[in-house]
């Protein structure tokens, strides 16, 4: 267990600093912040006082070097634009991210179980076939797309649901929707091929000629040893809702992590930037690492080795 949280540990740091390379240097491809903050009229003088006292005068490696050491300590400088610490920004924004997340993921896991495990405990109906029309017109729709159609007819057409904002029920309703329509109809067709993969093992068969109710066989054998590349993938689906709902918190003006990259990206600021996807792929790591320990109590037989 110790040598593996300790390789874990280590793959975590590798990917870490891997990344916060690759960030920085492409963010520094997207142009000098300094020519979006000064008027026109600027001289040049102003261009290198500016460029000097935000350290953007000095080379890549020395520049990444003194964001790296800061960054060790949670400090990703302070941001061009809103003049306040970045980490204070992507924090402040973090809560609205994980929100639609959590509720984009509980309407996925709502509808991908109970229609996947029908469709595969009915291979070949009319529930299957509905099932899997409903999984590829899931996924065929872009998020951006439904969303749009979401606006359209309980805003627009309804009048029942708010456009956009944040703080209250409704404005959660539209957005979460759009993401986790999208996400059930992948989770579904796992859950169905995963419950048609163990319903014909020997096991099962022996559990049905034992005579235990169809329940008991779905949920204690069936459901149980399908379950681990399901988790695989909601973990991954999950971390992706955190860093990926970009389209959709714009569309509905959602203030979460993803829409204040976009905005910073925009208006090069680096410290924003830099901060959020860092943070962002730190959280991705540790949803990683504890699908890897939820593994080994679902299926004991798995060594953490």
């Amino acid at each position: 267990m110790i040598l593996f949280l300790a390789r874990r540990l280590f793959e975590a740091i590798a990917v870490l600093i891997g990344i916060s390379l690759v960030v920085f240097v492409i963010s520094r491809l997207s142009g000098d912040p300094a020519a979006l903050m000064l008027p026109p009229e600027a001289s040049d003088e102003d261009f290198a006082q500016l460029r000097h006292e935000m350290g953007l005068d000095q080379s890549l490696y020395v520049q990444y070097l003194t964001f790296a050491s800061k960054a060790i300590h949670g400090d990703f400088g302070e941001s061009i634009r809103n003049f306040v610490p970045a980490t204070q920004l992507v924090v402040e924004r973090l809560p609205a991210t994980l929100l639609l997340a959590c509720g984009a993921l509980c309407i996925a896991l709502t509808i991908a179980f109970p229609a996947g495990i029908v469709a595969g405990l009915n291979r070949g109906s009319i529930i299957d076939r509905t099932v899997m029309t409903f999984c590829v017109i899931g996924q065929g729709v872009p998020v951006f797309w439904s969303s749009l159609l979401l606006i359209l007819f309980f805003s627009v057409h309804l009048h029942v649901l708010p456009t956009s904002g944040y703080g209250r029920l409704e404005n959660l309703i539209m957005p979460a929707s759009a993401l986790g329509i999208y996400t059930a109809a992948r989770l579904s067709r796992l859950v169905r091929s995963g419950v048609i993969e163990v319903a014909s093992q020997d096991y099962v068969r022996a559990a049905h000629a034992k005579g235990l109710a169809v329940r008991d066989v779905v949920q204690n054998y069936v459901l149980r040893n399908a379950l681990l590349p399901i988790v695989t993938v909601i973990g991954l689906d999950f971390a992706a809702l955190l860093g990926g709902a970009v389209i959709t918190e714009t569309i509905f003006a959602w203030p979460g992590v993803g829409r204040l990259t976009v905005e910073s990206i925009t208006r090069r600021d680096f410290p924003v930037v830099q901060a959020s996807v860092i943070m962002l792929a730190a959280t991705y790591v540790v949803i990683n690492f504890l699908v890897d320990i939820i593994y080994r109590f679902i299926d004991p037989r798995i060594k953490l080795r």
